[in-house]
């Protein structure tokens, strides 16, 4: 797999705060970040990778009902990863993470 530093595309699919995508190594995807964090997982033997834009740390309440798992870093990591199909310790040591924004 080719790692590109930067891919920006007018066609980029946008992942808007409290969304996540899944993608191949032809697709581009984009989240304008503020104060979120944008976490890209990708799985270079596969090459396929996991984007969401993450709005909070954790929920109010931990162990509440979570609509919208994308939402908290602590519920959108293990989704994203189990939409990605990771499943054992080993595949997780075959994965790179991106992380960007927490700006204020």
């Amino acid at each position: 797999m080719q790692h590109h530093a930067l891919q920006l595309a007018a066609d980029a699919k946008p992942v808007s705060i409290a969304e996540s995508t899944l993608g191949s190594a032809a697709d581009c995807c984009r989240a304008n970040l503020g104060s979120c964090v944008g976490l890209c997982i990708a799985w270079p033997e596969r090459l396929t990778f996991g984007l969401v834009h993450i709005l909070l740390p954790k929920p109010r309440t931990e162990g509440t009902e979570v609509s919208n798992p994308a939402r908290f870093a602590s519920t959108a990591v293990p989704q994203l990863l189990s939409e990605m199909g990771v499943i054992t310790a080993r595949h997780r040591r075959k994965l790179v993470a991106y992380v960007a924004g927490g700006g204020d």
